[in-house]
């Protein structure tokens, strides 16, 4: 099977409590960016260990993507640490 790697940086003008918040409400994410998270399950709430989100998405290339983000560090508003895989 192949593996890929993915890296995103992203410069967001707003304060980082808020892009924490949006960040870490991976329920909503097809609400803000529905072209690219299509659906998205799993646990409700604020980022916090053990708490699971499955999104499928898609991009640019003619390909479903299914992941599983499992929270395993929050420091907010700085840092919230995933396992990902899918």
């Amino acid at each position: 099977m192949a593996e890929y790697q993915f890296f995103d940086e992203w410069f967001v003008p707003a304060p980082p409590e808020t892009v924490y918040d949006v960040i870490g409400a991976g329920l909503e994410y097809p609400e803000w960016c529905g072209d690219v998270f299509l659906e998205a399950e799993g646990d409700s709430g604020p980022p916090a260990p053990g708490r699971r989100v499955r999104v499928k998405a898609r991009g640019y290339l003619p390909y479903r993507l299914r992941i599983r983000n499992g929270f395993a560090r929050d420091e907010k508003p700085c840092c919230a640490g995933l396992h990902r895989s899918g």
